[in-house]
């Protein structure tokens, strides 16, 4: 398959490329003799600053990789380094020559920034070098992706190593771990939760070094007002709640317990307690202490406030405790925005060392109103899309682009410190690492050369350098089962009608029942209206069954033709399998449940056997799939339990006197 981008590509382009040739293919030069670094001269050196041993030959064996082994007794291929006070903060200036081959750098992430560029001009044509000039910085100070490893699914070490060079290779410069409940293994409180598989203080330690060494900030992420349902859900904790009960938001639908009470001097005990053993293993400036979405805030404990007394001067007092518990930390602090747009009042009033974390994941939704009034208000901020692959099996790939492309422009525009994307694992986590490369692809490219990379193709570089597939179908083949929701026809809001109808939100007996649990799920998504940046719309589906099975089939075969090099090849592959067979069973079982009350009895129970056998062919595979990227503990069988509930009700209706969905 033919991808759109030149051979040659350097991803994210650079902002100024000048190729050094009367014609618009460049020259090229020998570039095949043993690979060398030249530091010319002490300024130059001063450049490794506070880099690991090793960091040089960690770079030269980079650059040996990317050659794809061709190495001739031509004389050493040298790389002369230099000092450049004039290039940007994280720019570099590589010039090729039938002389030199010249890497200038003002910051150490100039030069690792400049040295992934000439590795892919490597590995395009192993042995020779294009003769060109590349200036080139960054349009935004911060890159960023968060990954969610609070709902059950945390990667291993190993492959939090491989997620980091991935990011680091697309030049993105920050990174959050979004922790809830006991995804970090609290000492203090370890026994409360003997079942989890928490990554220790000694893994964050590791993964910090690591990170720096590829100019990556880690940056520790703790919930600290809302989200807080693990901890609240232990007798031990519950009494810190604000509606240590629930509240029923929507009759029919179970309580919430999720927010601290901001009043009671408990919750800042329990918050200190985290962070001061959380915060001393990451050297960011930065934390993110969350604040987002305190659901029952203002509707329990704190529902009849005295005269004088206000739910925003509760949240400043309550945000200046905790960020004074940041400061003594040596850090500074990030908080998301939702409930500041709820009461702008807020945003007045927001200390000065505080950036302020903007999100929406529905491109009908623009950043524009927030991000200008942030900019208005002198608030320094940062957009943040999403990858669109919660909630969806597959992803959103058109949403995806849409909300990451309209994040780049109005942070462009309103002058935000940075954009990131975020990776949720909303209801069982059920979406594989790959749905997400794409949209990290897109948001690196998109937040460091808006304007140069604005068509560029991000499957062109996942098939290239990550995938490493000789075909040119993987990459293309993970964007387009992103589209599969396009056969929907439904809008839901931050799903897929086909995650939904899987999922433990619709556990239902009849497709009246069903239809009376989406009402009740929708209003549930009004309720909390004033969180998100746009109202769900209610679900009108007229799906598209057959186009969609079609569409399937031909990504499968797609993916047959396949020719992947990298080292994890097998399991991509078997990711991509259970993806496909993940989104063909949600469109059957709707198709089923559509047909109850239609269907003769010995049609339906041989339908619904199908459809037994097939998921528990699912459960197997998410089962073995977990096991490669991600710690086994408890939470595989948690995060599984969303398909572990229809697979009990397969049998249950198989079993049963009457044959009801």
């Amino acid at each position: 398959m033919e991808h759109s981008t030149p051979a040659w590509l350097i991803y994210p382009q650079p902002q100024k490329l000048i190729i050094k040739s009367d014609v618009q293919q460049p020259a090229w030069i020998d570039f095949s003799g043993p690979i060398q670094l030249e530091f010319v001269d002490l300024s130059a050196q001063s450049l490794l600053a506070g880099l690991s041993d090793g960091w040089i030959d960690w770079q030269l064996k980079r650059l040996e990789t990317a050659r794809d082994g061709v190495v001739t007794e031509a004389p050493p291929a040298l790389i002369r380094v230099y000092h450049d006070p004039i290039c940007p903060g994280q720019g570099y200036r590589i010039e090729i020559s039938a002389q030199e081959v010249s890497l200038r750098a003002s910051s150490g992430s100039g030069l690792f920034y400049g040295l992934g560029s000439l590795r892919q001009l490597l590995a395009a044509n192993p042995g020779t070098l294009p003769v060109i000039t590349i200036e080139d910085h960054p349009d935004l100070t911060i890159r960023g992706v968060l990954i969610d490893i609070g709902r059950g699914k945390i990667p291993t070490l190993k492959s939090l190593y491989e997620l980091i060079d991935l990011l680091a290779d697309l030049k993105i410069n920050h990174l959050q771990l979004y922790m809830e409940g006991f995804s970090f293994s609290y000492s203090r409180y370890a026994e409360l939760f003997p079942d989890e598989a928490p990554i220790t203080a000694e893994e964050i330690r590791l993964l910090d070094a690591y990170a720096r060494d590829r100019f990556i900030d880690l940056v520790p992420c703790q919930n600290t007002f809302g989200h807080m349902e693990a901890w609240l859900a232990l007798p031990e904790f519950n009494a810190l709640a604000e509606a240590p009960e629930g509240l029923p938001l929507v009759p029919g639908l179970p309580p919430q317990v999720t927010t601290l009470d901001p009043m009671d001097p408990g919750s800042l005990e329990l918050v200190m307690n985290l962070l001061h053993e959380l915060l001393p293993n990451f050297s960011s400036s930065w934390v993110n202490v969350n604040f987002d979405e305190p659901i029952e805030f203002g509707l329990g404990k704190n529902r009849d406030l005295p005269d004088g007394v206000s739910l925003s001067r509760i949240f400043l007092e309550y945000l200046s405790q905790v960020l004074s518990i940041v400061r003594s930390h040596g850090k500074k602090g990030l908080i998301w925005s939702d409930y500041l747009f709820r009461h702008p009042e807020l945003l007045y009033a927001l200390p000065k060392d505080l950036i302020v974390l903007d999100w929406n994941y529905e491109s009908r939704s623009p950043f524009e109103p927030h991000a200008r009034q942030l900019a208005e208000h002198g608030i320094e901020f940062i957009l943040c899309p999403g990858t669109s692959s919660w909630n969806s099996l597959a992803g959103r790939t058109d949403n995806m682009k849409a909300n990451i492309l309209d994040a780049a422009e109005q942070a462009l525009r309103y002058g935000a410190r940075g954009l990131l994307v975020t990776d949720w694992g909303d209801y069982g986590h059920w979406q594989v690492p790959p749905v997400s490369f794409p949209a990290f692809t897109c948001a690196a490219a998109w937040s460091w050369n808006l304007a140069g990379n604005r068509d560029l193709d991000a499957a062109d570089y996942l098939d290239r350098f990550v995938f490493k597939d000789r075909a040119n179908v993987v990459g293309r083949f993970w964007q387009d089962l992103g589209n599969y929701y396009q056969f929907e026809h439904a809008t839901i809001h931050n799903m897929t009608l086909t995650f939904l109808v899987l999922s433990p939100l619709t556990r239902w007996d009849t497709r009246e029942n069903f239809t009376a649990r989406l009402n009740l799920y929708f209003q549930l998504l009004h309720a909390l209206a004033g969180t998100f940046n746009s109202l769900p719309t209610l679900l009108e589906s007229e799906y598209d069954f057959d186009g969609l099975m079609t569409y399937l089939d031909e990504l499968q075969q797609r993916l047959e033709q396949h020719d992947m090099q990298c080292v994890n090849c097998h399991h991509v592959y078997r990711e991509a399998v259970y993806t496909l067979q993940l989104v063909r069973h949600g469109a059957k079982f709707y198709q089923l449940a559509l047909q109850m009350g239609v269907l003769e009895e010995p049609v339906l129970k041989a339908k619904l056997v199908a459809l037994l056998d097939d998921l528990g062919e699912i459960l197997d595979l998410f089962q073995e799939l977990w096991a490669v990227r991600n710690r086994i503990g408890v939470s595989v069988n948690r995060n599984a339990m969303g398909l572990a509930i229809l697979l009990a009700k397969y049998h249950q209706i198989l079993d049963g006197p009457q044959t009801e969905a």
